[in-house]
C-alpha cells in the first residue's frame, strides 16, 4: 500500500466520522422545462444535418444527428432531423454564398425548413509522458503508520483533449443564418503504472468508497484516447442540442424550515408537511400546507415560499404559478434571502421562456403525407416530471 493511498484512506475515515447536521434541508425534485438559446431553430420544426468540414467532421455529424434526433421535452420530439448518406457537400471555414446555395439545395432535397452544417476547428488529443516518485510502505505494524518505506519511479502519461466546433443553421427558404456560435469542450485523464488516476475529488472518493464497500455512482473516467475523443464529441453535441432545442433538466428545490414566526401548532403541521415532502409525498405535503393557510399566514415568508415550491414541483409546465408565491415572499423580506431570491429568479426566467417553448412545440405546417393541421403538442403525461391530478396539484393564489 502506497503512502498516497494510506493518506487518502485516512482522510476518508475522518470525513466519515464527521457528524451530520441535525436538520438537513428538505428538498424536492422535478423535471423543469428550459428554452433553447436560439429558439428559431426548433421553431423550424425540421432540420437537415449536413457534413461538417475539418478533421473528424463526419464522425461528429453522426453524433450530433443522433443527439438531435433523440431531443425531447416532456416526452415530445421537437425536431424532425434528416441527413443524406454519402453526400458530397463540403463546407468551408467561412460562410460563403456558394456554401449557402449548396446548403439550400440539399435542404430542399431533404424537404426540411433548415439545415445545419459547420466546421471542426479543433479535434486534438495530445499525450505527455513523465515520471513521478512514489513512496511505498514495505513494513507496517499499524494502519497509517509505516515502519519501513522505500521510493520508486512510476511512469505516467497525461492525455489532454480539445474539441471546438462552429456550427451554423441556415434557413432553406431565404438563406438567412438562424444560429452560429463557437462551441468547445476540454477534458483529459492521467495513467500511472498502467492505471487510470482520479482527476476530481468525486472520482478519488469513488475509488476509496469501493475499497470500503461503498462504491460511488461516479467512476474514474475511462482512459484511452478514442474514449476521450468520444466524450468530447458527445459534450459538444449536447451543448449544441441545448442551444437549438428546448429541453428538460432536473431541478432540485429546497423547502424553507424557518419556524421562528409561526405558532407552535402551526410548527408541528409544517414539520409534518416537510416530512411528507422528504418521503416523496408532495401531494400530501402540499395539501397540508394549503390547509394551514389563513389570513395571518398569508403574510408569512416561510409559508408563501413553501407553497411556491408546491406550485413549482407539481405544476412544472406553469412556472408563473410558483412565481406569484415567490414574488410575494420576496416583497415581505427586509433583506435578501438566498432561497427566496434563487427561487424567484429561477421561476421568473422559466416563465419568460415558456412562450418560446410553446412556439417550438407548435406544428405550423404539416410535412407531406402528414395531417395538415396547426396544433400545439400536448405533453406526454407519462414523461418525467408529469404528475397525475391530485390534492395539492391545482394552481392556487397567494
Amino acid at each position: 500500500m502506497t503512502f498516497r493511498t494510506k493518506l487518502a484512506m485516512a482522510l476518508l475515515a475522518c470525513l466519515l466520522a464527521l457528524p451530520l447536521p441535525a436538520l438537513a434541508g428538505k428538498t424536492a425534485q422535478y423535471s423543469g422545462r428550459f428554452a433553447a438559446k436560439y429558439p428559431a431553430v426548433a421553431e423550424a420544426r425540421s432540420l437537415g444535418v449536413l457534413r461538417f468540414a475539418g478533421r473528424d467532421g463526419d464522425a461528429f455529424a453522426a453524433v450530433l444527428t443522433g443527439s438531435l434526433q433523440s431531443a425531447e421535452i416532456d416526452g415530445q420530439q421537437v425536431l424532425a432531423v434528416k441527413t443524406i448518406e454519402g453526400m458530397n457537400y463540403k463546407g468551408g471555414d467561412d460562410l460563403s454564398r456558394a456554401e449557402i446555395a449548396a446548403a439550400i439545395q440539399l435542404g430542399r432535397k431533404l424537404n426540411v425548413k433548415a439545415v445545419m452544417t459547420g466546421t471542426i476547428t479543433s479535434a486534438a488529443v495530445n499525450s505527455e509522458n513523465y515520471t513521478r516518485t512514489e513512496s511505498v510502505c514495505l513494513r507496517s505494524r499499524k494502519l497509517f503508520k509505516c515502519d519501513e518505506a522505500t521510493t520508486r519511479q512510476v511512469h505516467c502519461t497525461k492525455v489532454t483533449g480539445q474539441y471546438s466546433v462552429t456550427p451554423r443553421v441556415i434557413l432553406v427558404s431565404n438563406g438567412s443564418l438562424l444560429y452560429s456560435e463557437s462551441v468547445s469542450a476540454q477534458d483529459g485523464y492521467t495513467t500511472c503504472g498502467g492505471q487510470a488516476q482520479a482527476e476530481t475529488v468525486q472520482e478519488a472518493f469513488s475509488g476509496l468508497g469501493a475499497l470500503i464497500g461503498r462504491p460511488s455512482a461516479t467512476p474514474v473516467r475511462a482512459a484511452t484516447p478514442e474514449e476521450l475523443l468520444q466524450r468530447l464529441r458527445a459534450s459538444v453535441a449536447e451543448q449544441i442540442r441545448q442551444h437549438v432545442v428546448p429541453y428538460n433538466k432536473t431541478v432540485t428545490v429546497t423547502f424553507r424550515d424557518d419556524m421562528s414566526q409561526l405558532p407552535k401548532p402551526t410548527q408541528a403541521s409544517l414539520r409534518n408537511a416537510l416530512d411528507f415532502a422528504q418521503a416523496g409525498r408532495m401531494d400530501r405535503a402540499c395539501s397540508i400546507l394549503e390547509t394551514m393557510m389563513d389570513d395571518t399566514l398569508r403574510q408569512n415568508v416561510t409559508m408563501l415560499y413553501n407553497l411556491g415550491v408546491c406550485q413549482e414541483v407539481l405544476l412544472p409546465e406553469d412556472p408563473s404559478a410558483a412565481l406569484e408565491y415567490y414574488a410575494k415572499a420576496d416583497q415581505l423580506m427586509n433583506k435578501p434571502d438566498k432561497l427566496v431570491s434563487a427561487a424567484y429568479l429561477r421561476t421568473k426566467a422559466m416563465a419568460s421562456s415558456e412562450r418560446s417553448i410553446s412556439r417550438s412545440l407548435t406544428v405550423r405546417e404539416a410535412a407531406p403525407g402528414e395531417e395538415a393541421a396547426v396544433r400545439t403538442a400536448t405533453p406526454n403525461p407519462k414523461a418525467a416530471g408529469a404528475k397525475p391530478a391530485s390534492a395539492g396539484t391545482r394552481k392556487t393564489k397567494p
